[in-house]
């Protein structure tokens, strides 16, 4: 059965396509079948099928047959390798056995050479280019705990990148010239995840309704959350030359992330209960205004232009101008502060900005 387009990928196309007045492009159908990779077993679930496409799509040998004991197109539903390619499609025969073509992102092809580099001469010079890019990237913000580590690549990322809507992105051009969609950011984080050595996998569902993508990462207790770097980006300049990376979208468990996006829940793993582990983490997490003043009073103190935490309690505009006044009586700046905050009635991060 030909599937010309990876459902996700398809709509992420589409809908950066409607945003650009344009319509799809032909370049992103799969390539001339190269020789298959046969793998013996027999492929039941999407768990499994993951395991034969990443051995392929590893070695760089993106046309695979197996046999199938299942329903392959449900089975492809709930298998996140797919989410690599640019397209896919299959074929079947009437013994069972199935033979799979990818056509492969600039990303996967990038991971595959950084964890053999026999395989690099395989890659563009533009590939090359960019993957020696992510390799530095990864050797600069290694830290001492896979936790900072996710943080420092999240930000570095944020850093660099800039969210547009471009009719054909890549994960290079991301890497080389600063922009792409959300499509190449969750690729790109992925690889420069797996290059450290940090278990991640991309996600393909929607974000307030819109085709969207972002990553889930696991972390050293075994738990896992999700990443979605381009709606952490941009950096919201105006909180000083160098901006402050948003992390209102890292490590978010199911729950919260189910408010405003959605995804194949049985494709991916499921998420820890920590609701704002970054935020909980460096202690800047608070449940009530009188906590969250007297560290606005500290942070101004110190000379920083401002800061983002985490509210644990259901925003209420009200009750934080009063805690606004309060403070503003030992830090009287404090009274023009700037503020990006929660929804009325919602906990979540809140971003403040001193004037």
């Amino acid at each position: 059965m030909p599937l010309p387009l990876s459902p996700a990928r398809f709509i992420c196309l589409l809908f950066s396509c409607l945003l650009a007045g344009g319509t799809g492009d032909s370049a992103r159908s799969v390539s001339a079948p190269a020789p298959a990779a046969t793998f013996g077993q027999t492929v039941a679930t999407g768990a499994q099928l993951n395991q034969v496409m990443e051995q392929a799509v590893m070695s760089l040998s993106p046309v695979m047959t197996f046999r199938c004991s299942g329903n392959m197109k449900q089975i492809l539903e709930n298998s996140y390798w797919k989410d690599y390619t640019n397209a896919y499609r299959y074929k079947s025969s009437a013994e069972g056995e199935i033979q799979l073509t990818l056509d492969l992102t600039d990303a996967a092809r990038m991971l595959a050479a950084s964890r053999n580099p026999a395989l690099e001469p395989r890659l563009t010079t533009t590939e090359r280019k960019a993957l020696a890019k992510a390799r530095r990237i990864v050797e600069g913000n290694r830290r001492g705990s896979r936790f900072d580590t996710i943080v420092s690549l999240h930000d570095a990322l944020v850093e660099l990148g800039e969210t547009r809507s471009l009719h054909m992105p890549t994960a290079s051009m991301l890497l080389l010239d600063g922009v792409g969609d959300c499509w190449f950011y969750s690729l790109t984080l992925h690889m420069l995840l797996q290059m450290a050595g940090i278990p991640a996998h991309i996600v393909t569902g929607t974000g307030k309704g819109i085709p969207h993508s972002w990553n889930i990462v696991q972390l050293d207790n075994g738990e896992w959350y999700h990443i979605d770097t381009t709606w952490d980006d941009p950096i919201v300049r105006n909180f000083g030359s160098t901006g402050i990376p948003s992390h209102r979208y890292f490590l978010i468990c199911d729950t919260h992330m189910r408010k405003d996006h959605t995804w194949v829940t049985g494709a991916y793993p499921k998420s820890g209960t920590n609701h704002a582990t970054y935020f909980k983490n460096r202690r800047i997490y608070f449940t009530d205004y009188d906590e969250l003043w007297l560290y606005a009073i500290s942070v101004f103190r110190q000379g920083h232009l401002g800061f983002e935490a985490w509210l644990g309690t259901a925003y209420n505009e009200a009750a934080f101008k009063i805690g606004m006044n309060r403070a503003a009586a030992e830090a009287p700046r404090l009274r023009s502060c700037a503020w990006i905050a929660p929804e009325e009635g919602r906990e979540g991060s809140i971003r403040i900005q001193f004037r």
